[in-house]
């Protein structure tokens, strides 16, 4: 969230690159893929509703990552 933000507000010419966009939306698509298959296949001893939380964290980061994957595809960035 910290680096698409940074991204987001940084200036064509600025000094401070790090990340970009591509690099947040792999770690959202594959952060959150993980996650899901971590809840699909491991052996976890979780509450039930610590299940859903997670899988409701799971579906919106990968999410996240697909609308910045669409957002950077079309070649138009979130009016600010």
């Amino acid at each position: 969230g910290v680096a698409l933000a940074i991204e987001f507000r940084r200036e064509p010419n600025s000094s401070l690159v790090g990340l970009g966009i591509g690099g947040a939306v792999a770690i959202n698509l594959c952060g959150g893929g993980a996650l899901a298959a971590y809840l699909a296949f491991g052996d976890l001893s979780l509450s039930t509703e610590g299940k859903i939380v997670l899988w409701i964290l799971a579906a919106v980061v990968v999410g996240l990552g697909l609308v910045e994957l669409v957002a950077n595809l079309s070649g138009r960035r979130p009016s600010r």
